[in-house]
Parts: structure tokens; sequence; C-alpha cells
């Protein structure tokens, strides 16, 4: 959440945002189901600007396939829940940090 006004003002109007736990409709992508997820992040454009928008996960779900995608993420107790309410998942990218 917090993007859609850039996004038009950059001349993309085709913008849909979704809060945590929320679907997208299946008339955008008929036949599967996007729900935004959550994860554990912060967010900062500008100084000024901190926390105001949504990072999120992505479970993308068919009737025969599952995938989930957790973005840029710490682990976080959020991954328990998504799986407890919408796993099993065929699929998961998981990107893993590597820090000194």
């Amino acid at each position: 959440l917090g993007l859609a006004e850039w996004f038009r003002a950059e001349g993309i109007e085709n913008v849909r945002e979704l809060d945590w736990w929320q679907a997208a409709p299946q008339e955008v992508l008929p036949g599967l189901e996007v729900t935004c997820l959550p994860v554990q992040h912060w967010s900062t454009r500008t100084v000024s600007d901190r926390n105001r928008t949504l990072w999120c996960s992505w479970a993308v779900r068919s009737p025969s396939t599952s995938f989930y995608f957790t973005g840029d993420s710490g682990y976080c107790p959020a991954f328990k829940e998504i799986g407890d309410k919408l796993g099993p998942f065929d699929v998961a990218a998981i990107p893993i940090g590597a820090f000194k």
C-alpha cells in the first residue's frame, strides 16, 4: 500500500493496491488467486517517509499449483501463519541474505 499515486504519476494507470491477506479479484488474472501477505521489513525512500508503504510477500495459487514468494523479508512468525492458512505450497522462493 502507498505506491499507487507514485505509479500513476509515472504514467502507469492500471494499478491495484492490496493490503495483507487481500487477494486480487479473479478478473485481474483469470484462473489465478494472487494474495498479498505479511513480511518483516521496513521501507523508506527519503528522510521523511519511513514505513509509509507496505512491504509484502505473495501467494499465487491455481486449482492445480501453489507458489509462495517471501519477498525481501527477515524470518518472522508470519511465515508459519501463512503456511497454516494457505499452505502447503508446491514451490516457495525464499531469498537468503548473506551478511558479514
